[in-house]
């Protein structure tokens, strides 16, 4: 009787050697109901991430490395272009434009670069400082105490 109540299984599933993501779940979710817990089934879940990354536009790139395995990264570009654009950050960026300390600006050597090069959709934003407009042309600078950090932009 108490051998037929209390059952081990001694058998160990080898989770190492599945390698896609779906076969681990499906073996977790199998244990998981053995256990009476309730798991979204793995397609919900394929489908609410790629909602996700739909709503935010966010592109995942994937790669082989040497070995053959997959790996997948996020563009460094893109998400420094949505951490900069982030009202919660910009409060604490700080824009220094290159003053020539002169009355008449007379040089504009840098005036091709930002205005004829690139497409309209692309100008730079000037930014007004002492009552005087300028081109950004050290875009960043993050204002906290004793640790200020520059991410210099490059067209």
């Amino acid at each position: 009787m108490f051998c037929s109540l209390y059952c081990v299984n001694t058998y160990t599933w080898p989770i190492s050697k599945y390698h896609e993501p779906f076969n681990v779940y499906a073996i977790l979710r199998y244990h998981d109901n053995l256990c009476k817990v309730n798991m979204p089934h793995w397609e919900t879940i394929r489908r609410m991430m790629i909602r996700i990354r739909d709503i935010f536009h966010i592109s995942i790139i994937g790669n082989l490395t040497v070995l053959n395995n997959r790996c997948s990264h996020l563009s460094l570009k893109h998400l420094l272009k949505r951490e900069l654009s982030n009202p919660l950050i910009h409060k604490h960026l700080h824009f220094h434009p290159e003053d020539p300390q002169v009355f008449n600006v007379f040089a504009s050597y840098q005036s091709a670069k930002w205005l004829e090069i690139p497409p309209h959709n692309l100008w730079v934003q000037m930014v007004s400082f002492c009552w005087k407009h300028f081109y950004i042309f050290e875009p960043v600078v993050l204002l906290r105490p004793n640790m200020p950090i520059m991410i210099p932009v490059f067209f």
